[in-house]
């Protein structure tokens, strides 16, 4: 009885060690994913500043 008590207890750590990784390796993912979200954002409002900007300066040729 004891050993399976033991072996209880034993496997729910495992799963509880397991569950904090993948948590863990979510939480890295998601990390991820917000870091690069707002530079693509911040890029293309720079790309469209620029191309306004050409259009200003050809504008101001004519």
């Amino acid at each position: 009885m004891i050993y399976i008590s033991l072996s209880v207890v034993i496997l729910l750590l495992i799963i509880i060690r397991l569950l904090n990784k993948q948590i863990d390796s979510q939480k890295q993912i998601i990390k991820l994913l917000s870091s690069v979200t707002p530079k693509k954002i911040v890029s293309r409002k720079i790309e469209k500043l620029q191309c306004h900007l050409t259009k200003l300066k050809e504008l101001r040729q004519t």
